[in-house]
């Protein structure tokens, strides 16, 4: 079996956790998601880990997250603190320069999406 990093959810499930969009296969937002706050999570400081924070902006504010499906996995592989940092992200956020989203435009988003995971997390 290859080496593959610590993403979060095992390697096995995530291949298992594909959809086909325009004849490519890609791994679902949820889990997608999860392996990005992953790499935040290991990797914060860094620039690589400044992409990941981008990256996580970038799947909540442009795609349709089924959150309880996202909050399902969080319980299953046991990623407490993935969630609690999403959490934080969130919340600490003032505005995203690197895709020109300033601090109005992104308190609507954040509002809504805080609504929804803390209504999971309960």
């Amino acid at each position: 079996m290859p080496f593959y990093s610590n993403l979060g959810i095992p390697v096995e499930d995530l291949m298992k956790d594909i959809t086909v969009v325009n004849n490519f296969s890609l791994l679902k937002i949820e889990p997608l998601l999860i392996t990005k706050i992953n790499g935040y999570f290991n990797r914060q400081i860094s620039i690589k880990g400044q992409k990941d924070l981008i990256d996580i902006w970038v799947l909540l504010l442009l795609t349709d997250i089924d959150f309880c499906y996202f909050f399902k996995l969080i319980k299953k592989y046991h990623l407490n603190k993935f969630f609690n940092l999403l959490l934080r992200i969130i919340k600490e956020t003032k505005e995203i320069k690197e895709l020109k989203i300033n601090q109005y435009r992104l308190g609507k988003k954040k509002k809504e999406i805080l609504k929804i995971l803390e209504n999971l997390k309960y």
